[in-house]
């Protein structure tokens, strides 16, 4: 089903007129956020395309969009409107407040280090997502877009008190008040995905060259390269992989993989033609031309290097 079909479809009470505050037939309500999505900047749905679970995944292997969901904890900053008073006492609107999302995540070191990386100002968007799985944005003429976000500050790291645990927030500040009027949402009900559990970020993997008897690093003249791909806490094996999930490069020149066989417990051996020079096997898509790979709907990313001499 296309984007257009289901973009604010609870009800259309915002069509009928100006100020149209009547309740009858207005049922949506957004509830507790449980994340965000930080888009690139100025990306947009388009209106004609089917906004479902392999489009999403695809915009967060491509680097579009990055998924922070499932938080800890909400809070909302809210400034208030600045106004400037006369002597006679009459206000008038010097600008509008501004508004912050602050989420506070519970996920380890490894998922703190990568909030660090997102500390920015003015390159993203933002989608905000709650805890039934609806998506809140801006409509662009049909189209769904993020909120206007400048700063997006990785908070400082909180410490185990011995009566709360550590954790990290990150807060993003929404920069256009007039967005507000183009508030729109996309119903979970109409996806086929439930976002706080089914989406999620790029995996990094733990990459070697090895084999079930130890490390076997590429040497001059080899035929193939043996290589083992683990999940982050280097013992989960990341299995199923083929030929096109490998990118092979000697000295910065790409080496076509002829030939794959997966030996368990993450162990491949690829058939490549070796000589001297720095040999970099990573994970890539060879059709979206991206580092990243989509195994049963998980995405990782990584890499391993040595010196073939």
């Amino acid at each position: 089903m296309s984007l257009g079909d289901i973009l604010g479809k609870a009800s259309k009470c915002s069509d009928a007129g100006l100020a149209s505050v009547g309740s009858y037939g207005c049922p949506f309500k957004f509830g507790l956020p449980d994340g965000i999505i930080l888009v690139r900047k100025g990306y947009k749905v388009p209106a004609a395309d089917d906004f479902n679970k392999e489009y999403l995944l695809d915009l967060i292997q491509t680097g579009i969009a990055i998924p922070l969901l499932n938080s800890f904890s909400f809070e909302p900053i809210n400034e208030d409107d600045v106004l400037e008073t006369s002597v006679t006492g009459v206000n008038d609107l010097a600008r509008k407040g501004l508004t912050s999302l602050m989420f506070t995540f519970k996920k380890g070191i490894e998922y703190e280090k990568a909030l660090e990386k997102l500390t920015s100002f003015g390159a993203f968007d933002v989608w905000v997502v709650d805890k039934q799985g609806n998506f809140l944005g801006v409509d662009k003429g049909g189209d769904f877009a993020g909120w206007s976000a400048g700063l997006v500050l990785a908070k400082s790291k909180t410490w185990n008190t011995g009566s709360e645990s550590e954790g990290k927030a990150i807060e993003v500040q929404l920069t256009q008040p007039g967005e507000r009027k183009d508030t729109t949402w996309i119903e979970a009900s109409a996806l086929d995905f439930f976002a706080p559990t089914e989406i999620d970020g790029i995996n990094g993997t733990s990459m070697a060259y090895a084999d079930a008897n130890g490390a076997v690093p590429p040497a001059n003249s080899d035929t193939d390269i043996k290589v083992q791909v683990l999940a982050n806490d280097k013992s989960t094996p990341i299995l199923g992989l083929v030929e096109a999930d490998f990118w092979i490069e000697i000295d910065g020149a790409s080496v076509p993989v002829t030939g794959l066989v997966e030996d368990g417990a993450g162990f491949y051996t690829l058939s490549v033609a070796i000589s001297a020079g720095e040999v970099v096997t990573s994970l890539y898509d060879t059709t979206k031309l991206v580092y990243a790979i989509n195994v049963s709907d998980i995405l990782f990313s990584g890499s391993v290097s040595a010196v073939a001499a």
